[in-house]
């Protein structure tokens, strides 16, 4: 059953679709649900650096986001392709290990976190880009940069 994206939704909840390749058992080859996306977050506890909780968790850490374009590949679900690691959760820090990581590696997520950020752009703008002549991908790219802006997105 499809559920519509409202402007009047938390900035935290996004337009998304489900597609047969999400969910070939229960969507139709060739269609798609409308849908609304709520994101989600592995919490950990903050153990001491020198406990063996600790370093359990920064072994889980790396092995986690080393293999992690794995998990975007099939056979693993699609849905994979959309999470952000890298992603800011206001109010909460993150594990050191997982930053220490991200400070090491960022670079190498950059270009996927970039590419999912400008496809939730296009998403959430596809209405009124409906109604309007098509514009050159520059003009395109400066509208998702201020979209960006309104959204307050700090990467």
């Amino acid at each position: 059953m499809p559920v519509g994206y409202v402007s009047s939704l938390p900035q935290d909840y996004l337009p998304t679709e489900l597609t047969s390749d999400d969910y070939p058992h229960l969507i139709e080859n060739g269609a798609r649900v409308d849908t609304i996306a709520v994101p989600a977050a592995l919490a950990v506890y903050n153990w001491a650096p020198n406990s063996e909780r600790y370093r359990r968790l920064a072994r889980f850490v790396e092995a986690f986001f080393s293999k992690f374009a794995v998990l975007q590949q099939p056979p693993f679900h699609p849905k994979w392709k959309e999470v952000a690691v890298n992603a800011p959760l206001p109010g909460w820090s993150r594990f050191r290990s997982a930053q220490e990581w991200l400070d090491q590696n960022g670079n190498t997520l950059a270009g996927f976190d970039m590419r999912q950020k400008f496809d939730r752009f296009l998403s959430d703008d596809a209405s009124a880009r409906a109604a309007a002549p098509p514009k050159p991908n520059d003009d395109l790219f400066q509208q998702f940069l201020e979209w960006r802006k309104e959204r307050a997105d700090p990467h």
